[in-house]
């Protein structure tokens, strides 16, 4: 059952560029996968594969598109 519009496992797409916890910079366009939800889906704990490899912290406000994960 779903919790939130988006959800964990989700894919996520970011409008705008962001940095992994180890400091590397994310560019905008880098598609991720949403590992954890924040509160009520106020922040979102994103996983992001090659080229870029790292978690990040994503707002909602930083997303540009998701795909739902079924």
């Amino acid at each position: 059952m779903r919790r939130f519009l988006i959800d964990e496992l989700d894919a996520v797409t970011l409008d705008v560029a962001t940095q992994t916890s180890d400091g590397e910079t994310v560019p905008a366009g880098t598609t991720g996968t949403v590992m954890a939800v924040w509160g009520q889906a106020e922040a979102f704990e994103v996983e992001f594969d090659e080229p870029f490899t790292g978690l990040a912290r994503v707002d909602p406000s930083m997303i540009r598109a998701h795909q739902r994960h079924e």
